[in-house]
């Protein structure tokens, strides 16, 4: 199970294509919209309530 922080880290590092796949995969996760979806791993500090339970 990823954590949000490893979450965060991985999409920093990922290349373009890469961060797609995995807001793809986030939206199906969670049925947030894409924005959603960004803005929640962008911002590691956040508590965005859901995203801790995601698996």
């Amino acid at each position: 199970m990823a954590t949000k922080r490893d979450l965060t880290k991985a999409y920093a590092r990922a290349s373009k294509k890469e961060k797609g796949r995995m807001l793809d995969g986030l939206c199906v996760a969670t049925g947030w919209s894409r924005v959603n979806a960004r803005r929640a791993i962008r911002q590691p500090g956040k508590d965005t309530g859901r995203m801790e339970q995601w698996p």
